[in-house]
């Protein structure tokens, strides 16, 4: 049976990029430098690597500091914390149906707690975002 890989994102992006750079070599620069280098090229499928991937490439690096930390053999700075991590905007946002709205009016039509219900229906009239409503 075949070996798993352990870490695929390790071998397919950072090795080939680190060579056998020690954590003190490696400078917030070269991170900087391999996150613009993964935002310009192409996965496999052709596509750009989407900021998720890439935050997770460098989230392995910094589990690698911080374990080099933890285990007494560094004592440096975790260059991962010197950079800025990639935005992720994976927000998904999903309307009701007509069908799911009709439904949800009539329950809070009879809901006991008539404060609640009438913000939440004010919500859905005005189109008040989740986190407008704080």
């Amino acid at each position: 049976m075949p070996r798993r890989k352990r870490n695929p994102g390790y071998q397919a992006h950072i090795q080939p990029r680190s060579g056998n750079k020690r954590l003190d070599q490696i400078s917030p620069f070269d991170l900087e430098k391999l996150r613009v280098e993964l935002q310009k090229s192409l996965n496999k499928r052709d596509e750009p690597f989407k900021p998720a991937t890439i935050k997770h490439i460098l989230v392995i690096i910094r589990w690698l500091y911080n374990l080099g930390i933890k285990w007494g053999m560094y004592d440096g700075v975790n260059s991962v914390s010197k950079i800025s991590m990639p935005k992720l905007d994976n927000e998904i946002v999903r309307y009701l149906t007509p069908e799911e709205l009709s439904r949800l009016m009539n329950v809070l039509d009879k809901w006991p707690f008539r404060t609640s219900a009438c913000f939440v229906k004010f919500a859905i009239l005005t189109g008040l975002r989740s986190r407008e409503s704080g």
